[in-house]
């Protein structure tokens, strides 16, 4: 029994280790790469800006409005949502199987099995 409790002990353990670490690992790569995409739109010359907006403004008839720095979608904030999806799709799969599954096997089984023991008593006591 203790050696049953420490095995479960450990593999939650390891799990929550690696799922913080996973996401440690998440965070610096998407920094970094957040960081490669900085400097290569500011190593872009302000002539090849200009030249880039006025064929924009030429295609649509129209300048567009800029809107300033252009903001990365934030990954603690993608993380939290998969979190949030995963755990609510767990969720439901319990709570499915509390409500549908289970009373649907207690059914068939009581409708099978009952059936029969109550048909055998009845001819085991005539």
């Amino acid at each position: 029994m203790a050696d049953t409790l420490r095995s479960v002990s450990r593999g939650i353990t390891h799990g929550l280790r690696d799922a913080v670490f996973g996401i440690l690992v998440l965070y610096k790569l998407y920094d970094t790469r957040i960081e490669e995409v900085e400097t290569k739109r500011e190593s872009v010359s302000m002539l090849a800006r200009r030249r880039e907006a006025a064929k924009v403004e030429g295609e649509k008839g129209q300048a567009m409005p800029s809107t300033g720095k252009a903001e990365p979608p934030k990954l603690v904030h993608r993380i939290v949502q998969c979190c949030a999806l995963n755990g609510g799709v767990f969720w439901l799969s319990i709570v499915l199987f509390y409500k549908l599954v289970l009373p649907f096997l207690h059914f068939t089984t009581n409708y099978f099995i009952g059936k029969q023991t109550e048909l055998t008593l009845l001819k085991l006591q005539n």
